[in-house]
């Protein structure tokens, strides 16, 4: 809703990339001459960074130091932070890459749209993502669901129904694309699952 905002109130409507508005790190730690942030989607948690350095050879005191020294160029990390990179580059630009690209499919893409059409609910989803077909006489043969990079994380052939129940826990969370198999074509969909 922010990017659409701020790209003139419709997201497709520049080419640029939505602007994310960060403190300048001197505000928070004065005198700091690096004015931005590198890698603001990460965080992590001290002690692991030490066990790190343990089991490369390190001592305690060179962890700490790095710890600082990572602090300069990212002084407000936090887990909220890194997840609101990460969700912008997931859920905002990868939808553009994709479509730049030709690579998204929309729900119903078929030879015959009327009888490929499916619905995916609830949406975002977090225990079950339920898949109707729109025309009853339809029925799917198989389903698949594959992550953003192209892996097929779930699939489930020999339905022989027009609905079917695709189990959340099964694939984890993030963005996926569903594609059905129908006797009368090929549909797909997007999912979320929290």
């Amino acid at each position: 809703m922010v990017a659409n905002n701020l790209n003139g109130g419709s997201p497709w409507e520049y080419e640029g990339l939505f602007p994310i508005v960060q403190e300048d790190p001197s505000l928070l730690i004065p005198g700091d001459p690096y004015h931005g942030q590198t890698a603001p989607w990460e965080w992590w948690d001290s002690s692991a960074v030490e066990l790190t350095a343990i089991y490369s050879g390190l001592s305690i005191d060179m962890a700490d130091t790095i710890l600082k020294h990572a602090l300069l160029l990212n002084p407000d990390m936090s887990k909220t932070k890194a997840l609101k990179y990460i969700d912008t580059a997931q859920y905002y630009l990868s939808e553009r890459i994709c479509r730049a690209l030709g690579l998204c499919w929309n729900v119903g893409i078929a030879e015959n749209p009327e009888k490929n059409e499916m619905r995916l609910f609830p949406n975002p989803a977090t225990q079950q993502v339920y898949l109707q077909l729109s025309d009853a006489s339809s029925n799917l043969l198989k389903v698949e669901v594959v992550d953003v990079v192209g892996r097929k994380v779930f699939e489930s052939g020999n339905i022989r129904e027009n609905t079917f129940q695709i189990p959340c826990q099964q694939i984890g969370k993030g963005f996926f694309t569903v594609k059905a198999i129908t006797t009368e074509g090929i549909a797909s969909g997007k999912i979320l699952i929290q």
